[in-house]
């Protein structure tokens, strides 16, 4: 060794004993403690770093050569690829038990030293990079128990958090006030988890109940925030899967970008940015299709290739980017579509806000810009409670605003349907009025006069024969009448058409059916406008005196139009208003909905106009 090393070392070490000071770490002022709060332990501990894996004994001597430097963040340092050792004193005075308690669950090794002169005393162990009850303590996160004597001890903790954001805020308790500190917050913790769980589940009640995709929405994203809060307070690895730590170490990431995923769907349906915004709703679908092939590129390395850590650090990197950039179009569509919808800008304002928030700052712990011991609790947990109290509170007006919706529908549709009947029982009386009178009047005379024929001893078999055969036709006329079986086979226009002929026929009145753009009917429509147009057919035989009758159909696109004139003698419509035949034909067209307007002058024929809606 050269002899100026070798002096300069011999320098060291005594000016090293000589102040002693100078190589302890600060001592932790237990004595000023309140004896049920924590003791923030970070700013009194010296913080080292190593790239190489070295004991504890090597770490000390190379502390006490000067060979490490310390480091200047003693909480959150963010990305590295370093070993990280920290150091600190308990002071003597002072006897019980005591926890020490490193709030952080996801670190791939931690190990407590005890420092002994040159020698390291292993006091506890923990790290998720093995089954969970590798710890020491089993506990969700890393604690260690100690108990003070009354003597002054020196510590060492190792944290190995490598090619990953690393942050080790660490809290000093007695033992009496940790174990009440960790009932009270499972307690609070439960409560937080059984609030989201019953959110999401509600949520999905609803949205499969009312079909309303908002609610699905809402609760598949309540449900993830739910998994990944579990995962991050590390719940999961203790509860859910203890003995695989390859999946604990997957997890987080994958939650991380399902969270992202269901909140850019969420609030992308909540503002209604395909309605407002197309292009931007078109952008995140890309966005969606990016983060899937960021995942599988992920997902890939951390299998298939060793070096899969730095590629670890670039998927969060791109992550957090892309959380960034949609924080930021959130704001961009409250904005522009603020004259629009108000009510729901303002709700997106205020529990949206909370989360970025607390999001914004976890990111910054991550890249080492604030302290994570400035916080007692995660800052996303804060914020995701104040943005499910926020949205839940709205989703559940929305449930009642869909509810009375519904009522108010549903007593519409009631009333409709009581009107129909009505409207029906009606049509029907008269049908069988109608009926009745034509089998009295038509079949049943003819049957008489049949009777009296066959009883006179001398009758012509021809007449008698024609006589059934017209008998024959006026049944057949009344089943068709009755029964328009051709309708599902054919449809209104060629049913209308062969009744037309056959009244034609019949009649002698001329008729002429056209036809423009007519759709094609379903049956509800089809029986009630021939029934119809047969009541004003017959109308005409009996009363107008017409020889010809023109009969028009007229699509439109949400409506059809049915005209029907004749050149008879006419009517007063004032003076007929009360007759069976027009009430019957009014209360069918009312039926569908529609309209019918009779135009009548004696002497100048009759004009119906039918106006009925398609939907």
């Amino acid at each position: 060794m050269p002899l100026g090393t070798t002096w300069y070392r011999s320098w060291s070490i005594l000016l090293t004993a000589f102040c002693g000071f100078h190589l302890s770490a600060q001592q932790i002022p237990l004595s000023t403690s309140a004896p049920n709060q924590a003791i923030t332990v970070n700013p009194y501990v010296e913080v080292y770093q190593t790239a190489d894996s070295l004991s504890a004994e090597e770490v000390m001597a190379r502390i006490r050569s000067g060979d490490l430097r310390q480091s200047e963040n003693k909480t959150s340092p963010g990305f590295s690829r370093d070993f990280f050792w920290i150091r600190f004193t308990l002071p003597g005075g002072q006897s019980g038990a005591w926890v020490l308690e490193l709030d952080n669950p996801h670190i791939d090794f931690v190990n407590l030293f005890e420092v002994k002169g040159d020698e390291a005393q292993l006091v506890g162990r923990g790290g998720d990079k093995q089954a969970f009850g590798y710890r020491t303590e089993i506990n969700r996160r890393y604690v260690f128990s100690i108990v003070m004597t009354g003597q002054p001890r020196e510590f060492l903790l190792m944290v190995d958090k490598r090619n990953a954001s690393v942050s080790f805020p660490l809290r000093l308790w007695t033992e009496a006030a940790f174990r009440t500190y960790e009932s009270t917050t499972n307690l609070l913790y439960g409560i937080y988890f059984g609030i989201l769980v019953f959110v999401s589940a509600f949520s999905f009640v609803i949205g499969a109940g009312m079909r309303e995709r908002n609610f699905l929405s809402y609760g598949i994203y309540v449900a993830i925030i739910g998994m990944y809060m579990f995962t991050q307070l590390g719940f999961s690895f203790q509860y859910l899967y203890p003995e695989s730590s390859a999946f604990n170490n997957y997890s987080r990431v994958i939650f991380s970008f399902l969270l992202l995923i269901t909140s850019m769907d969420f609030f992308s349906r909540l503002l209604d940015i395909r309605k407002y915004l197309p292009l931007l709703s078109k952008i995140y679908k890309i966005g969606w299709g990016f983060l899937g092939v960021v995942f599988v590129f992920w997902l890939s390395n951390r299998l298939l290739n060793p070096d899969y850590a730095r590629y670890t650090i670039l998927t969060l990197n791109i992550l957090y980017v892309f959380i960034l950039v949609f924080f930021g179009s959130v704001f961009y569509v409250s904005l522009r579509t603020w004259r629009f919808q108000r009510g729901n800008v303002l709700l997106v304002m205020f529990a949206f806000f909370a989360l970025m928030v607390g999001a914004s700052i976890y990111i910054l712990i991550e890249y080492g810009v604030v302290s994570e011991s400035f916080f007692p609790v995660n800052p996303i947990i804060i914020g995701s409670v104040l943005e499910v109290l926020i949205l839940s509170v709205s989703m559940a007006y929305r449930v009642k605003t869909l509810n009375e919706r519904k009522n108010e529908l549903s007593n519409k549709l009631l009333r409709q349907q009581k009107d129909l009947m009505r409207a029906f029982i009606r049509g029907g009386d008269m049908e069988r009025k109608r009926i009745s009178e034509e089998l009295h009047d038509n079949i049943g005379s003819s049957l008489s006069l049949l009777k009296n024929s066959l009883a006179h001893e001398r009758f012509d078999p021809k007449i008698v024969n024609s006589d059934i055969d017209a008998l024959c036709e006026e049944v057949r006329t009344l089943s068709h009448r009755l029964v328009p079986h051709q309708m599902e086979l054919i449809g209104f226009s060629e049913v209308l058409a062969d009744y037309c002929k056959r009244y034609e026929r019949d009649s002698g009145i001329r008729v002429a059916l056209d036809q423009f753009d007519f759709p094609v009917l379903p049956e509800h429509m089809s029986v009630p406008l021939l029934r119809i147009v047969q009541e004003a057919l017959q109308n005409i035989l009996k009363h107008a005196q017409a020889t010809e009758v023109e009969i028009q159909l007229v699509g439109y696109q949400d409506e059809i139009v049915i005209t029907i004139d004749d050149d008879g003698v006419g009517f007063d419509p004032v003076q007929m208003a009360g007759g069976n035949g027009l009430i019957n034909m009014q209360t069918r067209c009312e039926s569908l909905d529609g309209h019918m307007d009779i135009s009548s002058h004696e002497g100048k024929g009759t004009n119906i106009l039918m106006t009925i809606p398609l939907y």
